[in-house]
């Protein structure tokens, strides 16, 4: 047999159990048999860990091989107590010089002709020195090539025969402690004599049921019965009728009521025959099992308590709700909650919500019956049973009703243990009801044995305490690696020494209950008991306890949210009480939970007082107070924040004017339960905006008061100019003089007309009088317009039209505005000689006018500011040109109003600019429109004009101008002279000033028409300074024909006393 081959047998013989020797003497003759001059050994290390004691060595000297019994470890004799002792190889190649080796097993070593030696330790698997495997030469030198390997296979192999023998002794033990606990437990034997009816009980079983016994040491059954809890006697006796008339074994669970409170009980009895049959006596026992019971109950409402913990247990855990037929009889049952063993276990992924003959038609009825009738009693089941659906395989199978008597649903946990029912088949019945105790006990419970505290048993919660990982058969040390440090093992190890138990309460400790997983720790009340055998001698130690883990996290929890909620709430009333702002909360009816101090301070009124209460009943006014609670429960209903302002007089009579937000607060569901109010005194601001507003008003009527004012000296200069030309106006070199008067007047009537512009568009008051606008034709009346100022710039102007047209809605009054004031634009900011393009196109559907010059341009920063009223870009030519810088300000605002947009660019100074003014586009209309008829010139006859004004020079000038057109003139200086002077002359035509001393000219004209004689013949025109839209409106309906601002044109005067004359005739 080759030492690869003989590796299997070794394996088999510590496997079936041979005696150690001879799986060691086997190992030792096949590692021999490969090499002739090689010679092996074991030596073993003794219970105590301190000496060795010889193994085997089929060829070494048995006069050497005796030697080694009981020599010590530390300090070595000779190698192999050395290997031992440092857990290393050990190698010695002359033994004859090594000074390792004491004198005299030095000695011996060479009369038996032992020259080198190589001894490699046996280690445990958590590294523990169990012994040494050595091997010896008749010749000095070092160990062979081949030696560490075998040598080190060999090592492992009698480690792996030694720990199974010590396992197989520590099973003997755990027999024997069982049958001890047997023993001294609270059982009772008895006996009862069917036919004579006479029970007989031992010592035990009479003070159980605390009765005496006659002279026979007999009773009948009925007078035990009578020691029964009236529920459970009729169930009991039946058991025992069925037992007697079935010949199956008799076993009932059963209340004791000679004690107070009752005690449970399990009896079980097996039936004997006499020779002809018949049932003559049953022979049994009965436990005390109140204990028991009581882990029982405790363990049901644990797991209910912490079912979510089951999921990660190994066992299969499930709830089945039982279904009943009419009659009551259990027929199938829903699953309601499996863990994942289960599914493992299994294979049914999908069985929650599914009935089992929906799984497994034909699966066993005794199942059915046994959980409905766990169901029904509410009695918990634990047992062993075969599933043949699940391939036959046994399972430790516990059941218990969850909730009262009234549920049919039953929780059952299971595992799978058809290996250890395999192994476990000699066990005797007492073991199999003690470990059932041990392993339903609420508590967790470990046995360790042995000086190296091997973990013999562990049951259910110590599992499910220390979490996933090999137990049984390890040493605790190696078992839980993380504990080292902790103080446990001491503590186990002293009280193995010691004999005295150890108790701890609210205990920690750092355990990895995950393969992998950081280490978490868990508080357990423990208690170490050591355990005795049958010599008296101490063998173990019991542990055992409570995981109290969850309870401590709960109260810490507790206790740490009770702090936090402390912190917050204190910082909330701090944060809030020391901020200036208003702060509250209210709940749904609108009642305030909390009020900071601000606000109390703004009542006068103390928090007591408010808390509680509504904003009516804290003496709000009725509609402020019904004004918030809608807001309140606005806010409640959707969720949404309110923010508003109010004015508010304080209790204290504080005026002001606040603003606030209400806010939804939410709970950690997302259940709307408070509203948050914050609040701040605007009343400053308030004032602020006020008083900007009022002194925007200020400044439009400002802005309106100086145009008046400029208009009323125009109106004479232009006046004076006309009558100049007009006397003048055969003299050639006259000519340019008074075209240079008049565009200068043009020029400061133009800056009146943007500065009525900007107060119109201020206050909102600009009215568009839009109609359909054909672009080309607008364009070009507006180019003549500003043609002399191009000519005298000497500018180029290029226009570009489309060759189709394109028509806006427009104002053409104002359109013509924004056209003239981008091309004086152009005009001032491009030095003379200069290049401007005017360009209209249609891009999609829109109307684009561009105008682009080659003059200053614009530096980027001033860019955005162009657009802005009384901009300056301030250049020697802006200045040069003159203007207030309001032009480009009207332009937006009135391209804005016709619904486009305006945008300027430049690449920067003296790089030109461009302005591009996109605006809506009509459709085109399938009809040509209409020709405007021409307007033919009408003469002008020679009229009665009554002038009126409180300005001399320009009813001086007036009249003049007038009188040159051949008509005839009279001057008024007020109202009342206007009055007067048209009842008396009867003029045709009254030019009426507005602003006039003594009668405004509204009434004027008021007394004028209300007058008999020429009332309704005269022409009324309002000549003022005044030309607002509300200027006008007022001058209708005062009776005016016409309203013209100063300075009046003449030529538009002549064409209106014209057109009146002519509808006259």
């Amino acid at each position: 047999m080759t030492f690869i081959s003989a590796q299997n047998r070794v394996l088999e013989l510590v496997a079936t159990g041979a005696p150690l020797t001879d799986v060691l003497t086997l190992m030792a003759q096949v590692i021999e048999a490969e090499d002739a001059g090689l010679l092996c050994g074991v030596v073993l290390v003794d219970e105590g860990g301190s000496h060795l004691r010889s193994g085997v060595g089929p060829s070494l000297p048995a006069e050497f091989v005796r030697a080694l019994e009981g020599m010590p470890i530390d300090p070595p004799f000779e190698p192999c107590g050395a290997a031992v002792h440092s857990r290393q190889v050990v190698a010695v190649p002359h033994i004859a010089s090594d000074q390792r080796w004491q004198p005299q097993f030095r000695e011996l070593a060479l009369r038996h002709g032992l020259q080198s030696c190589f001894c490699m330790p046996i280690l445990g698997r958590h590294g523990q020195a169990l012994g040494s495997f050595a091997m010896y030469r008749r010749r000095p030198g070092d160990a062979g090539p081949s030696d560490p390997g075998i040598a080190q296979v060999a090592a492992n192999l009698t480690s792996i025969a030694i720990e199974h023998q010590n396992a197989d002794l520590a099973l003997a033990a755990t027999s024997h402690s069982l049958d001890s606990a047997l023993a001294g437990g609270h059982i009772a034997t008895w006996e009862w004599d069917i036919q004579a009816d006479r029970l007989r009980g031992d010592r035990n079983m009479n003070a159980f049921f605390q009765l005496p016994t006659d002279g026979g040491g007999s009773l009948p059954v009925a007078v035990y019965a009578e020691a029964l809890h009236p529920l459970d006697r009729p169930r009991v006796l039946s058991l025992l009728e069925q037992a007697v008339s079935s010949g199956e074994d008799y076993v009932a669970e059963y209340r004791i009521t000679t004690f107070d409170p009752p005690r449970w009980a399990y009896a079980r009895a097996r039936v004997e025959h006499d020779a002809h049959g018949h049932a003559s006596r049953l022979c049994g026992v009965v436990m005390d099992i109140t204990e028991r019971k009581h882990a029982e109950q405790a363990l049901r409402e644990r797991e209910e308590h912490y079912r979510t913990l089951f999921d990660a247990m190994d066992e299969a855990y499930c709830v089945i709700d039982m279904l009943f037929d009419d009659a009551g009889k259990p027929t199938d049952f829903r699953f309601l909650e499996v863990n994942k063993a289960f599914i493992q276990m299994t294979g049914w992924a999908h069985a929650v919500g599914t009935r089992m003959r929906e799984l497994a038609p034909n699966h066993e009825a005794h199942w059915f019956e046994t959980y409905g009738k766990v169901a029904l009693n509410g009695e918990p089941i634990r047992f062993v049973q075969q599933a043949e659906i699940l391939d036959a395989r046994w399972f430790d199978v516990y059941a218990f009703r969850l909730g009262g008597a009234d549920s049919r649903r039953v929780a059952v946990r299971f595992a799978d243990i058809t290996g250890r029912k395999l192994s476990t088949e000699a066990l005797t019945v007492a073991a199999t009801q003690l470990n059932e105790i041990i392993e339903l006990a609420p508590a967790f419970m470990a046995v360790f044995r042995g000086p190296t505290f091997i973990i013999e048993m562990a049951n259910d919660g110590y599992r499910q305490l220390v979490g996933e990982r090999e137990l049984i058969g390890l040493p605790v040390r190696h078992a839980f690696p993380e504990i080292e440090g902790q103080g446990f093992f001491e503590l186990v190890e002293r009280v193995y020494v010691s004999g005295e138990p150890w108790v701890g309460h609210n205990v920690p400790v750092l355990l990895q209950r995950q393969p992998g997983s950081k280490p978490q720790t868990r508080w357990i009340d423990l208690v170490y008991q050591p355990l005795r055998g049958a010599d008296g001698l101490i063998n173990g130690v019991f542990a055992h306890g409570v995981d109290i883990t969850e309870r401590k996290l709960a109260e810490e929890a507790l206790r740490e949210a009770a702090l936090q909620a402390d912190q917050r709430s204190r910082l909330f009333d701090t944060t809030l009480s020391a901020m200036t702002e208003y702060g509250y909360t209210l709940d749904a009816d609108c009642r305030l939970l909390y009020v900071n101090k601000a606000l109390l301070d703004l009542w006068g009124l103390p928090l007591e007082r408010v808390v509680g209460k509504n904003f009516f009943e804290i003496g709000y006014p009725d509609a402020l107070a019904g004004k918030l609670q809608r807001q309140i429960k606005e806010v409640f209903e959707t969720r949404r924040e309110v923010i508003d302002e109010t004015p508010y007089t304080s209790p204290t009579g504080a005026d002001g004017h606040y603003e606030y937000i209400l806010r939804p607060v939410l709970d950690g569901e997302g259940k709307m339960v408070q509203v948050a109010g914050s609040g701040r005194d605007i009343t400053a601001r308030k004032q602020a905006e006020d008083a900007l507003r009022d002194s925007d008003r200020r400044k439009t009527e400002f802005l309106a008061m100086l145009a008046h004012e400029l208009r009323n000296p125009l109106a004479p200069i232009l006046n004076a100019v006309q009558i100049l030309r007009l006397g003048d106006a055969k003299r050639d070199d006259a000519t340019p003089i008074f075209a240079m008067m008049e565009r200068q007047i043009a020029h400061m009537v133009r800056l009146v007309d943007d500065l009525l512009d900007v107060s119109r568009i201020s206050r909102g008051t600009i009215e568009l009088k839009r109609e359909r606008v054909e672009l080309a034709a607008l364009v070009r009346q507006a180019v003549e317009a500003v043609r002399p100022l191009f000519v005298k710039m000497g500018h180029a102007l290029t226009i570009t039209l489309p060759a189709e047209p394109i028509h806006v809605s427009a104002d053409p009054a104002r359109l013509t505005q924004v056209l003239d004031n981008l091309l004086h634009n152009a005009c001032k900011f491009t030095e003379r000689g200069g290049r401007i393009l005017l360009t209209v196109e249609a891009v999609g559907d829109q109307a684009v006018i561009r105008v682009e010059d080659n003059g200053v341009g614009i530096a980027a920063e001033h860019l955005a500011h162009v657009f802005e009223m009384f901009a300056q870009l301030k250049t020697s030519l802006e200045r040069s040109c003159g203007g207030l810088g309001l032009g480009l300000a009207l332009v937006k605002n009135l391209v804005e109003m016709h619904g486009g947009s305006v945008e300027a660019r430049s690449g920067g100074a003296d790089r030109g600019s461009e302005f591009v003014a996109p605006l809506p586009m009509l459709a085109e209309l399938t009809a040509p429109p209409k020709e405007r008829l021409a307007v033919q010139p009408v003469e002008l006859a020679h009229l009665r004009i009554l002038v009126v004004d409180d300005n001399p020079d320009a009813a001086d000038s007036m009249a003049k101008l007038l009188e040159l057109s051949g008509h005839v003139v009279r001057i008024a200086c007020d109202g009342l002279q206007a009055v007067e002077a048209a009842a008396h002359w009867t003029p045709d035509v009254v030019l009426l000033d507005i602003g006039l001393p003594k009668l405004d000219g509204y009434e004027a004209a008021r007394r004028i028409r209300a007058q008999r004689n020429g009332g309704d013949g005269v022409m009324l025109i309002a000549t003022t300074g005044w030309g607002q839209d509300d200027d006008r409106r007022r001058s209708r309906e005062a009776g005016f024909d016409a309203h013209l601002t100063k300075p009046v044109d003449f030529r538009d005067l002549t064409m209106m006393m014209a057109q009146w004359s002519r509808g006259k005739k």
